[in-house]
């Protein structure tokens, strides 16, 4: 009886120890796939916008802008835009230079400030340079284009103004991401 009960707990030690070995058998692991492209506002762009100048009376302005911003982390992005401005009746030209700080309320939506200075160019102007400050508001609308509007406020010795205008911009080498592309 002694061997028996011997037998039998071996039996169960080496039955167990082989069923141990018998796990599921094994797959391949999933493929990794890449992480998703980080989302960015990097990049240089170009772009056209129309507006009113109001400045003692209504003058409609046109004009086009280059600039470039730099996303420094998920929420934030800094950049500086050159802009070329027209206002018709009475007709004059203005060169605009801002940085810009931006706060991005989604991926594809950007809240932001500017400040920089302004001057006007061409047939009788000074050449003067005065300051201005404003804000704006800046989306994505396809991979590469973003549409914006913006508000600034010139200060000129003896009369302040204010520009409301909107605009189209073409981004070159940033927003793919955006939308995945």
């Amino acid at each position: 009886m002694r061997l028996f009960t011997i037998l039998a707990a071996v039996a169960a030690f080496t039955t167990g120890a082989a069923a141990a070995d018998l796990s599921a058998p094994k797959t391949a692991p999933a493929p990794v796939e890449d992480a998703a492209p980080a989302k960015s506002w990097t990049g240089c762009y170009g772009g056209v916008f129309g507006g009113i100048v109001a400045a003692g009376m209504n003058v409609e302005q046109g004009g086009a802008d280059l600039g470039c911003d730099y996303q420094i982390n998920s929420r934030i992005v800094l950049g500086g835009v050159a802009r070329y401005g027209h206002t018709f009746s009475p007709e004059s030209d203005r060169v605009e230079i801002m940085a810009r700080a931006g706060l991005l309320l989604n991926p594809a939506l950007m809240v932001y400030a500017t400040g920089g200075g302004m001057t006007s160019i061409g047939k009788g102007t000074t050449g003067d340079w005065y300051g201005m400050a404003g804000a704006g508001l800046e989306t994505y609308v396809a991979p590469r284009l973003t549409l914006f509007v913006e508000a600034d406020r010139y200060f000129e010795t003896g009369a302040e103004a204010t520009s409301v205008l909107a605009g189209v911009r073409y981004r070159f080498g940033s927003g793919s991401t955006i939308f995945g592309n």
